[in-house]
């Protein structure tokens, strides 16, 4: 399957004024001035972030009906992620709509979704917009929503095909996009997180690997702190120092039990810990949910750190040991 995002005609700010001139003249005879304005937003947003002439090509009446289906799907988010599939009158092909707070890594995370699909998805628009809500019900949108928060609206066309059942599409978005949330909403933590590597370093080699990874190179998604009690190669006992931050993956760290509380170090986790050298980069089989730009086939990366000990230390001494989930 192909995704596809069409660049922007030579004449598309004369076409784009145009059409916003002649959405304004349809909402003036139809709508409510709250609703005017918001839809009014809402249409400048879509059609100037979108990278295909699908909506350019439609009548005013047609694109009026389109962004009045647009705002209602907007109207109320009463969970982080609201998708739902839109299949318009006289159009050879199915639609979805997405919304979810803003936060990186959500289009790219979204393009390795429909990457595997047999459909030729194509990416219509992606504008983030500015957003007021109370009770998750849309209390403003655009210029009026000053002291709200960015939210991202996607629209989806499957190309050539009428009615398609999104059901499970769907469901896959909605788990991307909680591991997605959960990383990017996260990010700058992580970002300080990382940014200790260069502190642990003991060598130029690692110091010179560290700098690497902070240049850009490593995009860190989880961390999670883990004290253990054995000598080097040995991580005897080990418990979690802190609440982990971001996503790590299940093989890592697992969910409890029934009836228990608190996650679970797995004996994958132990075996890493095992380890003599005090920096260590391995390569998970389990791939990531989450992508950014070109890192479409990127499996999980664990770096592992833990801070040396001397040789006075005791062999049941505890060591911090902070554990880094991302790609490379």
């Amino acid at each position: 399957m192909d995704v596809i995002i069409e660049e922007q005609g030579k004449h598309f700010v004369k076409t784009l004024q145009a059409r916003i001139s002649e959405i304004r003249r349809q909402l003036d005879k139809q709508s409510s001035p709250e609703d005017a304005a918001s839809i009014m937003a809402l249409a400048e947003a879509l059609l100037v972030y979108s990278h295909s002439q699908v909506l350019l090509k439609l009548s005013a009446e047609e694109l009026v009906a389109w962004l009045t289906f647009f705002h209602d799907f907007l109207r109320q988010r009463d969970a982080d992620i609201k998708t739902r599939p839109f299949f318009p009158e006289n159009a050879n092909s199915s639609f979805l709509l997405i919304n979810a707070p803003d936060v990186p890594y959500l289009v790219d995370s979204l393009k390795n979704i429909l990457q595997r699909l047999p459909q030729r998805a194509m990416l219509i628009s992606h504008p983030i917009l500015s957003v007021r809500r109370t009770d998750g019900q849309l209390e403003s949108l655009g210029e009026s929503s000053e002291g709200g928060t960015k939210e991202s609206f996607q629209l989806v066309q499957f190309e050539g095909v009428r009615d398609l059942d999104t059901s499970v599409i769907e469901q896959e978005i909605a788990q991307v996009f909680r591991t997605v949330l959960t990383a990017g909403r996260q990010k700058s933590e992580l970002d300080e997180k990382l940014q200790h590597l260069v502190q642990i370093a003991e060598n130029r080699e690692q110091k010179d690997f560290s700098d690497w990874l902070l240049q850009g190179n490593f995009i860190c998604f989880g961390y999670a702190a883990i004290e253990t009690s054995g000598a080097k190669g040995d991580p005897g006992r080990a418990r979690l120092l802190e609440t982990p931050i971001g996503w790590l993956p299940e093989v890592l760290l697992a969910s409890p039990a029934a009836g228990h509380r608190g996650l679970k170090i797995t004996q994958i986790t132990r075996e890493l810990l095992s380890r003599i050298h005090p920096l260590v980069v391995e390569i998970l089989e389990q791939k990531s949910p989450i992508y950014r730009r070109t890192l479409l086939a990127k499996k999980c990366q664990r770096v592992g750190l833990q801070r040396a000990t001397t040789q006075r230390q005791t062999a049941h001494r505890p060591e911090p040991a902070a554990c880094h989930a991302g790609q490379l």
